[in-house]
């Protein structure tokens, strides 16, 4: 098989939430157990973290993976969605996997797994396994896809877990209230290992003591460090470093918190990639999300913000519009995934009446990025899918 041929068959042929929603959403451990199974049961030899929550577990898990690494652990990393390239959700020591060991893997084992039918994410998790085992990596940091208690990725027995907040997402499928999505996320909690929680709202944190009452597992408080984040990215920083602070007293002595954290630049987030103008991509895709985005400095500051949003549908856009700073100038773009928003979606929006519209990401920005003065801030937020049509056009690297 050629690469691209494994990246139809995992996009195209096989249950994929990311690209179809809903209908492809396959919660439980069964089919990632029979996988496993297939496999040799990678997930046994291996040492893990595990991070759940609704917003900052993809900017935690980096945090985790940097600290580990610059501490001399050979460590695996385990992110979803991907921005640009597929290969960014599985790598170690900021490598990305590579094309070779993907071709071999489902060259061995496809026939295997087609009776079962797994899902994308499924074998993406499967893969990743196998990946760390086979490159002998010290420690995997892994974020689960979605939820926790039947997340393909709660087949793992952790060294320890964190749990970055909890606020209403998904709700179709976690529950309709901050408690139901805390007892999901929660399910990640193992019998006997230290947890450590994110600043949480008490009726999540009340669910979440239970849980860890239950399996006897250790609560950690979370610690607060020294500043070097404004806003949001502290609080995962906070996590972070609580977490690596447990492990180290765990045992993983090498660990070392002093590094300087100051040139970590995680895609995606408050991510900037042009001055004069200011050009900023950040793949907020939730109300708690976008309230904790338009509270950052470089946004507050911003004296002529441009706002280029597309979402997904099962998203409440009003709920969302109602965050965007009102002296915005609002343009929505649908993008090439079928979870798009589309234009009939944005003119059932009550929120704003003054609005562009553009058929497509690429088209939007070709429109608007001429137009900007060295003053103004052009802000691209909304979803994964969005940053990923941009791609080309803002030649960025994975």
């Amino acid at each position: 098989m050629q690469y691209e041929e494994i990246i139809t068959y995992l996009y195209n042929a096989i249950p994929n939430y990311h690209k179809y929603g809903a209908a492809d959403f396959k919660p439980g451990l069964e089919k990632i157990q029979e996988v496993l199974d297939v496999i040799g049961n990678p997930e046994k030899e291996l040492r893990f973290i595990h991070i759940a929550g609704t917003n900052g577990k993809g900017s935690t898990c980096n945090f985790l993976s940097q600290f580990l690494i610059r501490s001399g652990y050979k460590t695996g990393l385990f992110t979803s969605p991907h921005l640009f390239d597929f290969r960014e959700r599985i790598q170690i020591n900021n490598q990305l996997i590579s094309k070779e060991f993907i071709i071999e893997f489902f060259e061995k084992y496809k026939a295997d797994f087609d009776p079962l039918q797994p899902s994308f994410f499924e074998l993406t998790f499967a893969l990743c396994l196998e990946y760390f085992k086979s490159e002998k990596v010290d420690i995997c940091v892994i974020e689960t896809g979605l939820g926790g208690r039947l997340d393909a990725t709660n087949i793992i027995k952790p060294d320890i877990c964190g749990i970055t907040n909890i606020s209403l997402e998904h709700t179709e499928f976690l529950g309709d209230s901050i408690e139901k999505i805390a007892f999901e996320k929660g399910g990640i909690i193992k019998e006997e290992t230290p947890v450590v929680l994110g600043d949480m709202d008490p009726e999540a944190e009340e669910i979440l003591f239970e849980i860890a009452d239950e399996r006897n597992a250790p609560l950690v408080k979370l610690n607060y460090y020294k500043e070097e984040f404004f806003g949001y990215q502290q609080d995962n920083l906070n996590l972070a470093k609580t977490i690596l602070e447990t492990l180290k007293m765990k045992g993983w002595s090498a660990i070392d918190l002093e590094h300087k954290i100051d040139e970590f630049q995680i895609p995606g987030r408050l991510h900037k990639i042009h001055s004069k103008p200011d050009i900023i991509l950040d793949v907020a895709h939730n109300v708690a999300g976008f309230q904790k985005l338009f509270a950052q400095k470089e946004i507050i500051q911003a004296k002529n913000l441009h706002l280029l949003f597309g979402g997904t549908k099962e998203k409440n856009l009003d709920e969302i519009l109602q965050t965007f700073p009102v002296n915005a100038k609002v343009y929505f773009a649908s993008f090439s995934n079928k979870r798009s928003l589309t234009k009939e979606d944005f003119e059932k929006q009550s929120t704003f009446r003054s609005y562009t519209y553009f058929d497509t990401p690429e088209f939007a920005y070709n429109e608007i990025e001429p137009n900007l003065t060295e003053s103004d801030t052009l802000l691209i937020c909304g979803s994964f899918y969005l940053l990923a049509d941009l791609k080309p056009l803002l030649d960025l690297q994975s």
